[in-house]
């Protein structure tokens, strides 16, 4: 059971009255220890900065005295555990931060991702998994927040989130597109070269993830009058995105981190369109979500009245990042490969980074690799064992009814769980429906299962 300590004060200069007062004035884990403290309002719109601290009255003051942006926020809640120590901090900042954001706050915290890396710590498991947990569940029964944790981790909000902490090859990646950026802007200003980023990486290695972290960075620079002096202040950047429920997630996450405009999250012909109208100038930095999803021919469907949208684009910006998995093909007029790439390569200056370590799945190398080999059309032996410290439940089974009843088990459990079939699967139409009457229904057949 976790020991928490938590103090609530006003947010103005009377707050160090209030925190040393009555039963708390001795609280030795609030006023020694590493705390976490989120200062918030709850009117009509929820705002929040969500921070940690070796010295809640110091870090106080100084935001009482230099951080006039928070006015606007009224309470603060200040959060000790009597084992907490200055990684676990760390830590249970950046989790509250992504919860936070998922729980349709607006929030004031910007400039974390430029800290955020994963670093394991002596029981970091249990900081993640129990106190998180109980201080939520703390939180929810205050009213401060309103969903649960797993509810808001499933979210996209959550899942695109700009504040998630980035492994040490996704942080290397996020650097070095920031620094070619930088370079590549200060040339241009002589040059006029374009220049373009290439990130390849498979389903499942945390492209979106990296890609929100670097666009949020590039903007905290570019609005940072600190920031002067770096090529990349007052620049003019674009994300643009293909799916249009992904694009209404970044407009959302826009709505909440004053940093980021939904004017600048677009879909690639809007934004080929809108600058040939002159309704926005060339870009300094543009990043293509999913650029394998980019059109390779004229689409009138979609108003893009050129050949390929990624030569336009290029053309629009300064610099342009693409993030791109060869082995996601929709539809012919988006057909990319990457000997498509390299011929782009040899045009432009060029720089390119491949993704690889997998995050969606919980499994160890050798049962990845079965899936990769499975997907490119080879059947490899079944692996017989499982890596050390990696529980990934993987079966093959002969009878789809019986796969069917263990997947509704699973979804029983964690409500996530399905059974897909796309159109590429050998479909029937059963003999008492009949063709092109509203009746008739498309079905699958694996064995003795059946189903829409």
């Amino acid at each position: 059971m976790t020991k928490l300590h938590m103090i609530e004060t006003t947010y103005n200069d009377s707050f160090e009255k209030q925190l040393y007062s009555g039963n708390d004035k001795n609280d030795h884990f609030i006023s020694k220890f590493p705390v976490l403290y989120v200062i918030y309002s709850l009117a009509k719109i929820k705002k929040a900065y969500i921070g940690e601290t070796n010295s809640i009255v110091r870090r106080t003051k100084q935001h009482l005295k230099d951080d006039h942006q928070f006015n606007a926020l009224q309470h603060m809640l200040v959060i000790g555990e009597e084992e907490f120590n200055k990684s676990a901090t760390v830590n249970l900042e950046t989790r509250l931060i992504n919860l936070f954001l998922a729980d349709n706050f607006d929030l004031y915290n910007t400039k974390q991702t430029k800290i955020l890396s994963t670093n394991d710590y002596y029981q970091k498991s249990y900081y993640d998994d129990v106190v998180l947990k109980d201080l939520w569940n703390d939180l929810r029964k205050r009213k401060l927040v309103t969903e649960s944790i797993d509810y808001l981790e499933n979210s996209d909000v959550y899942k695109i989130s700009p504040f998630k902490s980035l492994s040490s090859s996704q942080l290397t990646l996020k650097e070095k597109i920031i620094e070619n950026s930088q370079k590549w802007l200060t040339e241009y200003q002589t040059d006029k070269k374009h220049a373009i980023y290439i990130v390849k990486g498979e389903a499942g290695v945390g492209k979106s993830v990296v890609l929100s972290s670097i666009y949020n960075e590039i903007q905290n620079i570019s609005r940072n009058k600190n920031s002067k002096d770096d090529s990349l202040y007052e620049t003019d950047n674009y994300l643009l995105v293909n799916h249009q429920e992904m694009l209404k997630q970044y407009h959302h996450l826009a709505k909440h981190l004053k940093n980021l405009s939904k004017n600048h999250i677009l879909k690639p012909t809007s934004f080929i369109n809108d600058v040939d109208k002159g309704k926005h100038k060339i870009a300094d930095v543009t990043l293509v979500d999913e650029a394998h999803l980019l059109l390779t021919s004229k689409d009138k469907y979609n108003n893009f009245d050129y050949q390929n949208q990624l030569s336009e684009v290029i053309k629009r910006s300064k610099v342009t990042i693409l993030f791109f998995d060869p082995k996601q093909f929709l539809k012919l007029k988006s057909y990319w490969n990457v000997d498509d790439l390299e011929l782009y390569k040899k045009m432009y200056k060029s720089s390119s980074f491949d993704l690889t370590e997998q995050f969606r799945i919980n499994a160890g190398p050798s049962v990845i690799n079965w899936i990769n080999d499975f997907v490119d059309c080879q059947i490899d032996d079944f692996p017989k064992t499982f890596e050390q410290g990696k529980h990934y439940d993987f079966r093959i089974f002969n009878d789809g009814n019986e796969m069917f009843k263990e997947i509704k088990k699973k979804n029983s459990e964690y409500k996530l769980s399905r059974v897909v079939s796309t159109f590429d699967y050998e479909y029937h139409i059963p003999k008492k429906d009949k063709i092109g009457e509203n009746s008739a229904t498309y079905k699958v057949q694996a064995g003795a299962l059946e189903l829409p």
